[in-house]
């Protein structure tokens, strides 16, 4: 099953991460959201390795494109106080404040790690 194998590299690209194989993370994730169908519910397990590589490698638009994803209705809701900095960091980008999305989403990725999400 597909699903199943986008998963596996879903883990995969989390494993990569926390090794910090930056590139291989990148490869894993991507491979998940690609394999996953339209609105698959646990997107989060890939976005979230994705996002912290993007912001690693100074890429913010990825990011904030990842952090769109995650936050879209099809997807697993995620605790009130780690969608509420996702927004921010989306509306500070919006506002073409890159620095404070940036600083938003950084503090996302200490809350998704803290609450076991990455």
């Amino acid at each position: 099953m597909l699903e199943y194998i986008a998963t596996a590299k879903a883990n995969l690209a989390w494993v990569m991460w926390r090794e910090a194989h930056l590139s291989e993370t990148q490869e894993h994730g991507q491979a998940a959201l690609d394999l996953w169908p339209p609105g698959y519910p646990f997107r989060w397990t890939a976005l979230w390795p994705l996002i912290a590589v993007a912001l690693a490698q100074d890429q913010l638009p990825e990011a904030i494109e990842y952090t769109r994803a995650l936050l879209e209705p099809t997807q697993q809701r995620l605790p009130d106080d780690l969608t509420n900095v996702l927004e921010e960091a989306i509306q500070e980008w919006e506002a073409e404040q890159s620095e404070t999305a940036q600083i938003y989403l950084g503090q996302a990725l200490e809350l998704a790690q803290k609450l076991r999400y990455l």
